[in-house]
């Protein structure tokens, strides 16, 4: 067998197989608008409505598409580690509805765990099939968020005027918060670190099979777009993400290494130094602003501002977690308690912690195994077989990282914002179905 398929099966396998049905065209459309959050002329309430109808009509698509042709639906749980605990994780997490003052609200809450097992049966049950969506899932994924920076650099430069928000939307987020199509600042971050892997590992690409000029140029000009958005949303989580991928970039292509680095980097250094001389773009402000340096940093006080107040959320958590350890406050109620003791509704910002917090000490552990064992598996396969995989394994494993990063400094972006998380989910059954894919034609050599 060819070793150009043991090396790039998610491109070659399956070909035969079409993706004209409506299953694959509803999940490319799925990414096409997850991080696009608002859009003008439409109410915040009506496009969230949309989006989680297009969620749904894919997920039963695949479904019902399975059940017909008798095939398992829930594979993935079957098959793999990650399912198996995944599983066991919802269904600890359910703990968090009865312990409620509010039921109903907590059972809505809970909904999205479930809906992130059905998510991601899908993804895998697709991919099985159609392997080669996973690279126009990739450009996908990219494609909004290239527009919403490219809106957001258009504004920095005065190029592009503001769009109006929709009314709700300004009345829910002060406008200062609110950066390009997303949901917040620190959303827009997000959503960049979960972009970005497509584009750098696309330019080291570009550069081993380009015989022209163009296509590194071009990936050059949108790493470096990706780049400048980051700091411009003065969010830290999303920014350490990407230096993340950078590193993890230079142990991956460590023979490609100065062709990814060096051409970008000249076109980095010129346009960043027209934007610091020429425009309203102030990239040492950012930097500032980005690292929160602050003196003096002797007190606790001082400390809370440099965390963005998170230390004072994670005192009141713990204290919290203290009083009800086993059953947990309720899902979604510590948004209440935290009005209530600190004067405005926050989240635990870390996804362990708000399990803790509402849903008690099982899912908590539950929460550590899964995200573990997640990231120990995947690691272990990329690096050790780094010589032999595609990119497509790269981008996919970075977008994990990613993934896993939020859950330590945000609420959990997999569970608690459904659309945000795509990236999480289409990565973990992804890199499933490549893996499989490869075991499948080394058998067959």
């Amino acid at each position: 067998m060819n070793q150009e398929n043991l090396i790039n099966p998610a491109l070659n396998i399956q070909k035969i197989n079409r993706p004209h049905n409506l299953s694959t065209k509803l999940v490319i459309l799925l990414f096409l608008q997850g991080s696009i959050y608002w859009v003008p002329e439409i109410s915040i309430e009506s496009w969230g409505l949309f989006k989680d109808i297009l969620l749904a009509m894919f997920v039963f698509s695949v479904l019902i598409r399975d059940f017909v042709f008798r095939k398992d639906p829930f594979s993935y749980i079957v098959s793999t580690l990650e399912g198996k605990l995944l599983v066991l994780l919802v269904g600890f997490t359910v703990l968090g509805v009865f312990s409620s003052s509010n039921f109903l609200y907590s059972l809505s809450m809970w909904s999205r765990f479930l809906a992130a097992i059905l998510l991601v049966c899908a993804l895998f049950s697709i991919l099985n099939t159609y392997p080669q969506l996973i690279p126009l899932i990739e450009i996908s994924i990219l494609i909004p968020t290239l527009i919403s920076c490219i809106y957001i650099m258009g504004n920095e430069l005065g190029i592009i005027s503001n769009v109006l928000h929709p009314a709700s939307y300004t009345v829910f987020w002060n406008k200062l918060y609110i950066m390009g199509f997303s949901l917040r600042r620190n959303a827009m971050a997000w959503i960049i670190a979960f972009s970005f892997p497509v584009c750098f590992f696309r330019l080291s690409e570009s550069w081993k099979k380009s015989d022209s000029i163009l296509h590194p140029f071009l990936w050059s000009l949108v790493t470096f777009l990706l780049l400048i958005s980051i700091l411009i949303t003065d969010s830290r989580g999303g920014f350490i993400s990407i230096i993340s991928i950078i590193f993890i970039g230079m142990v991956l292509s460590k023979s490609e290494f100065k062709k990814i680095i060096f051409f970008p980097l000249v076109i980095i250094i010129c346009l960043v130094t027209f934007s610091i001389n020429a425009t309203r773009v102030r990239l040492p402000e950012r930097l500032h602003m980005l690292l929160r340096v602050e003196e003096p940093m002797s007190n606790r006080i001082a400390w809370n501002k440099v965390t963005s107040g998170r230390l004072e959320i994670f005192d009141l958590t713990l204290q919290t977690i203290k009083k009800r350890p086993l059953e947990g406050i309720g899902l979604g109620r510590f948004l209440t308690v935290s009005e209530e003791k600190l004067g405005q509704k926050k989240s635990p910002h870390n996804l362990f912690l708000a399990l803790a917090v509402e849903a008690g000490i099982f899912p908590f552990v539950l929460g550590v195994v899964f995200i573990g064992a997640v990231f120990i598996r995947w690691s272990c396969y990329i690096f050790q077989n780094r010589k032999t995989l595609n990119s497509h394994f790269f981008i996919l494993y970075s977008m994990l990282i990613v993934g896993i990063f939020s859950t330590t400094v945000e609420r959990g972006t997999m569970f608690f914002n459904m659309h945000l998380g795509l990236p999480f989910w289409f990565s973990l059954a992804g890199l499933e179905v490549m893996k499989s894919s490869t075991n499948k034609l080394e058998k067959d050599l």
